[in-house]
């Protein structure tokens, strides 16, 4: 018996922010999502809680993942249905091992560093994941050079999209969108972040991939609707970006 196509829903770069967490999982759980691959930066200071953090940061953000986790649980996914990679900020304000110790809690870990591109095979479709960009963008998909601190020393990884893998997916620039790799012609993604965190300018995203359909959506967060979709088939007319917020009204 073959595999079948999935739903996935890329969750990441939500820094602590639990209401959105929640509204986004129900969204995700309504569109008919099967799997959720958290990409990492699920933590973050959340404003009011800055005396707790800094009493004691290891717990307080500790507790903050399993929340977080636990919240994935309860919106209705199984344990098998749920993958997990750190972010910067779980390996910078978590003890070693708290991470892959929670995560195998209520998941699967993917891999257990920001720097680290993995594949995934949930469905049809084999996707490369990371927190950090592991192909660089183009400039527009980048934060100003001069907030390129941690996470971009790897853009250069990967020449190209290696020949088995349908699409990469990588968060941490909070930039949502997409571009297409010039030498394999197919497309690496930003999930973006649904979050308000260091109060930036971009439009507030997550992403669903609909296998059967060989989609990618883009979901506005603000909305909770789709704000573009695109096809992820390889294109032969080249060099192909999109950045969400030429999709978003009035912008």
């Amino acid at each position: 018996m073959g595999k079948e196509a999935q739903k996935i829903g890329f969750l990441g770069d939500t820094h602590g922010d639990l209401e959105e967490i929640k509204k986004t999982l129900s969204v995700m759980k309504s569109e008919g999502v099967t799997h959720i691959v958290g990409i990492g930066d699920f933590i973050g200071l959340v404003k009011g809680e800055e005396s707790e953090a800094f009493e004691n940061p290891h717990k307080y953000y500790r507790e903050q993942l399993k929340s977080i986790f636990q919240m994935i649980k309860d919106a209705g996914f199984e344990k098998e249905q749920i993958h997990l990679l750190p972010g910067n900020w779980e390996l910078g304000n978590l003890k070693a091992g708290d991470f892959e110790k929670i995560a195998n809690e209520f998941g699967q870990v993917i891999t257990t560093r920001p720097d680290d591109a993995k594949v995934i095979e949930l469905g049809v479709k084999r996707v490369m994941v990371s927190h950090y960009p592991m192909i660089k963008p183009p400039e527009r998909l980048l934060p100003p050079e001069k907030m390129r601190r941690q996470g971009y020393k790897n853009m250069d990884k990967f020449d190209s999209i290696p020949n088995d893998v349908d699409l990469v997916v990588y968060g941490h620039t909070h930039f949502g969108g997409a571009f297409q790799d010039p030498n394999s012609l197919k497309f690496v993604a930003n999930i973006g972040t649904i979050t308000d965190y260091k109060d930036r300018s971009e439009h507030k995203s997550f992403l669903i991939l609909d296998e059967a359909n060989d989609n990618l959506d883009f979901f506005r967060a603000e909305t909770k609707s789709i704000a573009h979709t695109m096809s992820i088939k390889p294109k032969k007319i080249g060099c192909l970006e999109m950045v969400l917020r030429d999709y978003i009204v009035g912008n």
